[in-house]
């Protein structure tokens, strides 16, 4: 995936446009976009160890999107990748329209450290295909601070390699 992530420009803020943003390797036909990003209860895209992330993402639907599915990647600060969550089954989203989703990531557990995301809009298909609608990276960028400093380890990707977060909660 790292030939994919030609911009490193990282987006710091609670709200986000990202209507400009776009990975790549996908399709220049736009059929799906994630349009923006807002960090529910921040001003400032910080957070403490063990604290969910919460969020909403407005996705624009250039055709009909039956069975819209989102992604959540969380790598660290110099692009090693921690972990992934995802959401299937959302509803679906009319051509032309743009729907909001708010989502809760638990039990992150992350070190205190400096992260950034991929956010993935996809579709599963008759066959079970995963196709890309939109990817954008980074998502947004946030910072997991210890404020005592009692957390004395740092992500060691070589020891722990990747972690499968529990599963995203959609929210309302």
């Amino acid at each position: 995936i790292g030939l994919y992530l030609k911009n490193n420009a990282a987006p710091m803020g609670t709200e986000i446009d990202l209507s400009q943003s776009r990975m790549e390797h996908l399709p220049t036909t736009v059929e799906g976009k994630i349009s923006h990003i807002s960090l529910v209860d921040k001003t400032e895209p910080i957070y403490k160890f063990g604290e969910d992330i919460s969020f909403i993402v407005d996705i624009k639907a250039e055709r009909y999107i039956q069975s819209p599915c989102f992604r959540f990647e969380v790598r660290t600060d110099d692009d090693i990748p921690v972990g992934a969550t995802y959401m299937h089954d959302l509803a679906p989203i009319e051509k032309g329209t743009q729907k909001s989703y708010h989502f809760t990531c638990t039990n992150l557990r992350l070190v205190p450290g400096r992260y950034k995301t991929c956010l993935v809009l996809y579709e599963v298909d008759s066959l079970g295909y995963y196709v890309d609608l939109d990817a954008v990276w980074p998502g947004f960028v946030f910072d997991v601070a210890d404020e005592d400093n009692a957390i004395q380890i740092q992500w060691s990707p070589r020891n722990w390699g990747r972690v499968y977060f529990e599963t995203i909660k959609k929210e309302g």
